[in-house]
């Protein structure tokens, strides 16, 4: 279809410059065409005709024209790139200057076609071959007529390029291929070749590569910036504001074809510049032409994954295995990126995304095609993403299948409710829960909508959702641990103007500034001393250890303590030590804890942590001693347990043990994914985490501070070091290849590279293969 149209253009083109060549309508001797006058065989001797609204891309002809004086120049790119059109104006200027062969290929082409057409391009500009040198007569070209051409070609007077288009169309591709690499070997310098293909051709191109014996223009140069694709709409007398502009360059991607058909339609539109933000991709000729030149192209597998994975932003073979049902896809994903079909990878991760305007079409598709399906294919993906740790787009997902009751949850459980009111997910999210109800029942709705209502300035709003919230709590009880939090959380920050949040937490809500419209009620179960544990745990991370030591000492000591629970009155006390610790008030960060009853193994842990920092480091291990670390205690209270001895061991003599003890506190909260890391000021005594790393790692990734006060990246120290063998399965993992691929690289089993990567996994203090390649690049071990 394509190589109609551009025969089509050719016919209907004005004459070609003398300069491109004479008498190419002419018959060429014996071994001419016995069809030298069919039009359309013509034609594919002709580039085609430049458009009226060409954009001169002066750097890209430039780099063709260096290019050529090499072997090889690849312009590589999806359809519609512009290829054809950047090609053929250099051909037809070049053609001026040197011999320049222009060949355009039909998808009928066979080895043996295709060495005809191009023995016929050549007589016709012309080109001295022996008369003998005859066209093939079968499907298959000959070994020795090929010998013969090369031959021919290497003892010209002058080099000769020639132009193949449309490359990727042929056929007998890979046996044409092994056939033009053996001419261009034998040919040089004589032959130079121009190939424009939508994808990389099976030649050897890491040989031209290496031999610096290649030229390389892909999609990526291709591409329209700003300054390109205002000229292109100027010439179709299209004049767009610059923020108009910014907005169809991202949602064509700098496409041509795309900035092309878009430019069309806006000239038929009454209001160019509303069409760019409304025009509906499903019924312009944008779809058609991707529909047919993209999507049609390719086998049923292919289309119908391309059309499920459509309903993301990006996406890994394993998702996309879970949107389709099958295990192919990541070698359909890789095909699809290597074919360049609008699918593209992200960095050097294992994730792709498709091109923003193919997947509105398919979308578009997708409903048309498969009706009712989508929301399904959201609902899968919110729970692989969930199981994967995403909660924004899990939560995201969610909320686009309609299940808000999970979409909710996701975000409670995940302890995400901030993500809805700061940060880089708060407007996609916001977005996403724009058109929840707000009646839904259940806690976690109720609370979503409160912090929808807050990130909104609707106190009122708020306040009616946290009463919701409560009545359902009280009926969930005390095991509802993150939804209190949430709650307590949500109440703090709609209760106290900006930059009193320690007040408000310390006295239920009423520190002094502009009125909140609407009182918030108290958290069920819980008193003004558990708000003071909150906010001291908030205040020593924001350096505000003035503030936070008082509001401390007013809390423990307001009330009558037998009125209090032993648990209480121990977390206030830890609370309290955590800021003397902050403030290196390192005496009486131990006299609170001395003698406190109760608080159990959490208490036991503050007290050690406080003995290690005023140097007690004998008393501090004794403690530890009695502090179990079987699953009865919760995963923070271990690891921090283990955070201390290690820091312990760390300083009294350091070694395996340490190491040891930090990498189990870290794998200890890994699949929680909490930061198991103590209170203290940078001034005070190092936390565990931070000395261990400190004294113990060889391999730290830090930068020397500026000063005494800035805190730096430190990496864990390595359980044990990698393994040669381990390093290398690394290296190719970290190149997306899969368990197979890397097996054949280094000629092991596929059994052997999942032992090796457990095996880092392990030392590196992961659990996922994708995790062990980011941390084995920090640790520049990769």
């Amino acid at each position: 279809m394509v190589a109609k149209s551009r025969a089509s253009a050719a016919l209907d083109s004005p004459a070609v410059p003398e300069e491109y060549g004479e008498g190419v309508d002419q018959p060429s001797g014996p071994g001419g065409s016995s069809r030298p006058h069919d039009p359309l065989f013509a034609a594919r001797f002709l580039p085609p005709r430049l458009p009226r609204f060409l954009v001169r891309r002066e750097r890209l002809l430039d780099r063709i024209t260096a290019g050529s004086r090499s072997p090889l120049t690849l312009i590589v790119g999806p359809a519609g790139a512009g290829k054809t059109v950047l090609a053929s104006q250099w051909a037809t200027e070049q053609a001026r200057r040197d011999k320049v062969v222009w060949l355009t290929i039909e998808p009928t082409d066979t080895s043996g076609t295709f060495w005809s057409y191009v023995l016929e391009a050549l007589r016709r500009h012309p080109i001295p071959l022996p008369d003998d040198l005859v066209a093939p007569v079968s499907e298959t070209a000959d070994h020795a007529m090929v010998a013969r051409l090369a031959a021919a070609l290497a003892d010209l007077s002058a080099p000769v390029t020639l132009v193949l288009d449309q490359f990727d169309a042929i056929k007998a591709r890979r046996e044409a291929a092994d056939q033009m690499h053996f001419v261009l070997r034998h040919a040089a310098p004589r032959l130079r070749v121009v190939l424009t293909t939508r994808y990389d051709p099976p030649l050897p191109l890491h040989r031209y590569r290496a031999a610096g014996e290649i030229s390389e223009i892909r999609n990526s140069d291709l591409v329209f910036d700003a300054p390109a694709a205002s000229v292109l709409l100027n010439r179709h007398g299209l004049h767009p504001a610059p923020a108009d502009l910014q907005a169809l360059l991202e949602r064509t991607a700098g496409w041509a074809a795309g900035l092309r058909l878009s430019a069309l339609a806006m000239q038929r539109s009454d209001d160019p510049a509303a069409f760019i933000q409304q025009f509906a991709t499903d019924r312009t000729s944008i779809a058609d032409y991707l529909l047919t030149e993209v999507l049609d192209a390719q086998p049923e597998a292919s289309r119908d994954l391309l059309l499920r994975v459509s309903v993301l932003a990006r996406v890994t073979p394993d998702l996309a295995n879970t949107l389709t049902g099958r295990d192919d896809a990541e070698w359909i994903l890789a095909s699809l990126e290597r074919a360049n079909a609008f699918v593209e990878p992200l960095g050097t991760t294992r994730w792709y995304r498709l091109h923003p305007l193919f997947a509105e079409v398919l979308r578009a598709h997708l409903r048309q095609r498969m009706p009712g399906v989508e929301p399904e294919l959201h609902r899968r993906a919110a729970h692989w993403l969930a199981a994967d740790g995403q909660c924004a787009d899990a939560a995201e997902q969610a909320a686009r299948a309609g299940d808000w009751a999970y979409a909710a949850e996701i975000i409670i459980d995940d302890l995400a409710i901030g993500s809805l009111l700061t940060g880089p997910a708060a407007p996609r999210l916001r977005g996403a829960f724009a058109t929840m109800p707000t009646d839904l029942p259940g806690t976690a709705p109720a609370l979503v909508t409160a912090a929808l209502c807050l990130a909104g300035g609707d106190g009122d709003g708020c306040a009616t959702a946290l009463r919701r919230a409560d009545v359902c709590l009280a009926e969930e009880g005390p095991t509802a641990t993150r939804k209190t939090f949430c709650r307590a959380f949500l109440g703090t920050l709609c209760t106290a103007p900006t930059g009193d949040v320690l007040g408000a937490v310390a006295t239920g809500g009423t520190a002094g500034g502009p009125p909140r419209p609407g009182p918030v009620p108290s958290l069920p179960g819980r008193t003004p001393e558990f708000r003071a544990v909150l906010g001291s745990r908030l205040e020593p991370a924001c350096a505000d250890t003035e503030q936070a030591a008082p509001t401390v000492a007013r809390t423990a000591g307001s009330g009558r303590p037998a009125q209090r629970a032993d648990g209480i009155t121990a977390r206030l006390a830890v609370a309290e030590s955590a800021v003397c610790l902050a403030r290196r008030d390192l005496s009486a960060a131990v006299a609170v804890l001395v003698g406190q009853p109760g608080g159990g193994a959490e208490r036991d842990v503050a007290l050690a942590r406080a003995l290690i920092a005023a140097g007690q480091r004998g008393r501090a291990v004794d403690i530890l001693v009695r502090v179990p670390l079987a699953p009865l205690n919760p995963a923070m209270t271990r690891s921090q347990a283990r955070l201390v001895r290690a820091q312990a061991a760390a300083r009294r003599h350091g070694g395996d043990d340490a190491r040891r003890l930090l990498c189990q506190a870290l794998q200890q909260t890994r699949p929680q994914d909490i930061a198991p890391l103590c209170d203290a000021d940078e001034d005070s005594p190092p936390p565990p985490a931070r000395a261990v790393t400190r004294e113990l790692s060889p391999r730290r990734a830090c930068v020397e501070p500026s000063s005494a006060r800035t805190p730096q990246p430190l990496l864990p120290a390595l359980l044990e070091p990698l393994s040669g063998r381990e390093c290398d399965v690394l290296r190719q993992a970290a190149q997306m290849q899969s368990n197979a691929e890397i097996a054949t690289e280094l000629h092991v089993s596929v059994n052997t590279v999942k032992s090796h990567l457990k095996s880092a996994n392990r030392k590196l203090c992961v659990n996922r293969r994708r995790d062990a390649v980011r941390r084995a690049r920090q640790l520049k071990l990769v």
